[in-house]
């Protein structure tokens, strides 16, 4: 994270719940959703974000999934930006497994989405054997022999 820059600090039992539980909105005001939209309000609006994990009673799974995974799922950020921008923090050791659950989930998420990720070029050249089968059913279908140069077509008048 850069150290100069304007850092926002989110305790989790202060600023959001000292429960927070489920996955989506119809789980609960509380939820790894409703979570990971304030945490994308508070990256849009600052350099860095702290996100302290002590004072809550735990953490359900899915909340840490949805919330810190979904950063990349949802949101098509990266593991890098994250990296850079985005710090998890608990001085309760008994949550500090939670922590490294919820870096999990972006490591998880980042790779997924890098297995997903396609290159101009690798979808161009995906398209290449595609276009080049299409190009010769319309000249076989069409009985045309547009790849031919006009000076060596065959003149079947000069037999």
């Amino acid at each position: 994270m850069k150290a100069n820059g304007a850092t926002k600090t989110i305790v989790i039992a202060r600023d959001f719940s000292k429960f927070p539980a489920g996955r989506f909105p119809a789980d609960g005001e509380a939820s790894g959703t409703a979570f990971r939209d304030l945490l994308v309000d508070a990256l849009n609006g600052s350099d860095g974000v702290v996100v302290v994990f002590d004072g809550v009673a735990g953490f359900a799974a899915s909340f840490l999934e949805e919330a810190f995974g979904g950063l990349v799922r949802k949101c098509r950020l990266d593991k890098a930006f994250l990296d850079e921008h985005l710090r998890l923090e608990t001085e309760d050791p008994v949550l500090e497994d939670f922590v490294k659950l919820a870096e999990r989930y972006i490591k998880e998420a980042d790779q997924a989405a890098s297995r997903q990720r396609m290159t101009a070029a690798q979808w161009i050249a995906s398209l290449v054997p595609f276009g080049a089968a299409l190009l010769a059913a319309v000249v076989a279908l069409s009985g045309h022999h547009w790849l031919q140069h006009p000076g060596r077509q065959k003149d079947s008048r000069r037999r």
